[in-house]
């Protein structure tokens, strides 16, 4: 409690400043005096070396899908209304 005590100062907004505001402000005042508004172009993301994240993707996803298809076909489905605790089974509720 005592560092919170320590920390504790009184608020003045007067210490804080809206640098958006101003701006946006700023544009408002040249806008209704006559100039017009310049927009900075954004410098393009550099696309070198980078990777096609989409294709990368949908690649995992079809390896992925070869290598299961095998052992699916291998292995007998779970029956999904049936579920056994410890040597009891239990069906879940409007499923028989």
């Amino acid at each position: 409690m005592k560092l919170i005590d320590l920390l504790a100062a009184d608020w003045d907004p007067s210490r804080y400043r809206d640098a958006f505001r101003e701006q946006v402000l700023g544009l408002i005042e040249s806008k209704a005096a006559g100039a017009g508004v310049v927009r900075e172009e954004e410098p393009a993301a550099p696309t070198a070396g980078v990777a096609d994240l989409m294709a990368a993707l949908q690649a995992s996803v079809e390896s992925a899908k070869k290598k299961t298809s095998g052992r699916a076909a291998k292995a007998a489905p779970f029956p999904s209304s049936l579920v056994t605790v410890g040597s009891t089974p239990h069906t879940f509720p409007g499923q028989s």
